[in-house]
């Protein structure tokens, strides 16, 4: 799709304001800085036309630019990132560019060996490199259209509380930092505490045996020295 007059728009914003009653819009992007949109269309052939913001525009296939490096003359690069860039070859002849080198008579292509120049737009390896890309854009497209939805939960039944018997209640787990008891600590929970009173009136009625004891013996001693001095 050429002549968008849209060049700061985003996929998203091409792919909502495009509108095509003939085929399905698949995918929408800009080409770079261009004013052409690349558009993925779920139909055997294009649609002519296609509303772009309203206005009509027209549509054409899509040829992929295949790059040629202009060192090595080699396709899928360009000379800047060119792996034999320390060898550069004749566009020409095929052959290394030397300085002063004289060609041969009948050109010849790097990439398909036929007689005509690496640069050659109608080279039979430069069109089967087109035809490849064409494949792999309509194939990656069909798998991002193909794939499945995300499940939609809200369709997962849902159950209430009274489908359920209550559960009893227990105490917080450990983790939580509370204390659970142990059976011990419910089984020593369970024995009733001993009884403090009797003790306490076992130690009232010894206290007082002593203190009459020694009461006793008190007594016993003041009569004896009452009775040595009388004497």
């Amino acid at each position: 799709m050429r002549n968008t007059r849209n060049t700061g728009h985003s996929a998203n914003d091409l792919k909502q304001h495009l509108r095509c009653s003939a085929a399905e819009i698949i995918t929408a992007r800009p080409l770079g800085k261009t004013n052409s949109a690349l558009v993925t269309f779920n139909a055997p052939s294009l649609p002519r036309i296609v509303r772009l913001f309203s206005v009509v525009t027209r549509v054409f296939p899509y040829k992929p630019r295949t790059l040629v490096c202009d060192t090595c003359h080699q396709m899928g690069h360009k000379k800047d990132i060119c792996p034999n860039h320390t060898a550069p070859k004749c566009s020409t002849c095929g052959l290394a560019a030397v300085e002063n080198h004289q060609c041969a008579t009948t050109p010849s292509c790097t990439n398909c060996k036929g007689a005509h120049r690496a640069t050659d737009p109608t080279c039979p390896a430069r069109k089967q490199a087109q035809d490849a890309k064409c494949k792999r854009l309509k194939h990656h497209a069909q798998i991002g259209h193909k794939m499945p939805p995300c499940p939609n939960f809200s369709l997962v039944p849902s159950f209430s509380s009274n489908e359920f018997p209550p559960l009893p209640c227990q105490q917080a787990s450990p983790s939580t930092g509370s204390h659970v008891p142990s059976i011990r600590d419910q089984l020593k929970n369970s024995q009733p505490a001993p009884a403090a009173q009797p003790i306490l009136s076992n130690f009232e009625s010894l206290k007082q045996e002593i203190f009459a004891s020694l009461q006793t013996s008190l007594v016993a001693a003041i009569k004896e020295q009452v009775i040595s001095i009388m004497q």
